[in-house]
């Protein structure tokens, strides 16, 4: 004997299908006979807000020395630049063997 069951999720998913109907999610049914959504608060760490400011800081923050680069530019424009040929070279050679250790 066969007996039929109504109330279960599956016999209502069929119901719905058989009717057309868009199926509801869980979410949708919580709230359905609710009279206002609940409004989500999120609470943040004293670290994390620490964080929030460092961030704010450094986006106020200059990425280079402006003063540095208006001297250099001021120099390069008058022609008082001077190259050291020796500080080139040891830059060079530094980084490459940096490449080889790496």
């Amino acid at each position: 004997m066969i007996s039929k069951v109504n109330n279960t999720p599956a016999a209502q998913a069929i119901q719905q299908y058989q009717t057309g109907q868009p199926r509801k999610s869980n979410a949708e049914e919580k709230t359905a006979g609710a009279a206002a959504p609940i409004a989500e608060q999120v609470y943040l760490s004293s670290k994390a807000n620490e964080i929030r400011q460092v961030n704010q800081i450094l986006d106020q923050t200059a990425d280079f020395r402006e003063s540095r680069v208006n001297a250099l530019r001021d120099q390069i424009a008058s022609g008082t630049y001077q190259v050291s040929p020796e500080k080139i070279a040891g830059k060079m050679v530094g980084e490459s063997l940096i490449d080889v250790i790496a």
